[in-house]
């Protein structure tokens, strides 16, 4: 059976090399017609054709989408080894930052320095967990730079927030204990807020470079700058709390918050910002719903050049100096960006 099966499908790929030369040979005006001979084997060649697709219409549709199955993924892996080509290339060229060039020595003085700022804030408030320290220490010193970066321009937002985790009596975590691919933030009905981050993948400096490019290559995350790959992690959580405060900030919005579902209020604050979202495009990662697409639309605002950032990074900044007044006018071009 699987012998005939082999026969009849070499037979139709020959087949396939046959029309082919057929609508060569078949055109007019072209050196193909001064070949009689050529042309008398393709008529015999092609009426062969008809016979057997007459006479095995199943297996020779079979053949044809075998064969085409086939090219689709050769063509798929070709593709796959020139994007890992190109990506392992692109990332070597990215490992040229102030923070690549500095010795083990000087990353960790700069670590305990950006971590006496961020305790430093409210030591209350803002806990350090001692496991960050499994973290490559490029990224652990990328992650709080951005952090520190992100509460000292949204020093409207950050004091509400040390105000709000004093009164309700609030833990942030800051720690590896997360599942999720890269981070997570966390916020429930009984006020706990934190951002934690995936141990895995905060192990390794260039495979969590190279999963982020890819992802921004393939449009799972939001347009940034290829130099702001560890910093669009952080954005995209510091938006979330950003969403979070903002809820809970509004009684209204916190009273369904707490009755109803958190996606669905989260989805009206969405449509509150941009309108119909639905309709407009970030990422495919954005398109999961409106915590998300905030999320990763504050990325977009956060780790771009000023002149690169999406419309729709505007309409949320706009949102956070008019109607959230989480940030000042002064500060709305800071970016953490060379």
């Amino acid at each position: 059976m699987f012998k005939k099966i082999k026969r009849y499908t070499s037979k139709c790929l020959s087949i396939v090399l046959s029309v082919t030369t057929l609508l060569i040979t078949g055109m007019p005006n072209t050196m193909a017609n001064k070949n009689t001979k050529t042309v008398q084997k393709t008529d015999s060649t092609a009426s062969s054709f008809k016979k057997i697709l007459k006479k095995h219409p199943i297996l020779c549709t079979g053949a044809a989408i075998l064969g085409t199955a086939l090219i689709y993924k050769i063509i798929s892996y070709a593709k796959s080894e020139w994007d890992l080509k190109q990506t392992t290339s692109k990332i070597d060229s990215l490992l040229t930052s102030k923070i690549d060039n500095l010795s083990p020595k000087e990353i960790d003085e700069a670590i305990s320095k950006e971590l006496n700022t961020y305790t430093g804030r409210a030591p209350d408030v803002f806990v350090y967990d001692q496991s960050l320290l499994q973290m490559d220490h490029r990224l652990l010193l990328r992650t709080l730079i951005q952090l520190n970066y992100l509460f000292e321009k949204y020093d409207k937002f950050t004091i509400d927030l040390i105000n709000y985790k004093r009164h309700y009596a609030w833990h942030k975590q800051f720690n590896l204990s997360c599942s999720a691919l890269y981070g997570n933030c966390l916020a429930s009905t009984s006020l706990n807020v934190g951002i934690i981050f995936s141990s895995e993948n905060y192990r390794n400096y260039k495979t969590f470079l190279y999963k982020r490019l890819s992802e921004l290559y393939n449009k799972f995350q939001p347009p940034c700058d290829e130099t702001m790959l560890v910093e669009g992690v952080i954005s995209h959580e510091f938006g979330h709390l950003i969403s979070y405060l903002f809820i809970i900030n509004n009684p209204g919005l916190f009273y369904q918050y707490i009755q109803c579902s958190p996606d669905r209020i989260l989805n009206e604050l969405a449509k509150l910002i941009f309108g119909s979202y639905e309709k407009c495009f970030i990422s495919e990662y954005g398109k999961k719903n409106g915590s998300e697409f905030i999320a990763e639309v504050f990325a977009n605002l956060e780790c771009n050049k000023p002149k690169n950032v999406d419309p729709l990074g505007r309409d949320l900044e706009n949102f956070l100096i008019n109607r959230a007044k989480y940030l000042s006018p002064e500060k709305a071009n800071l970016r953490n960006i060379s």
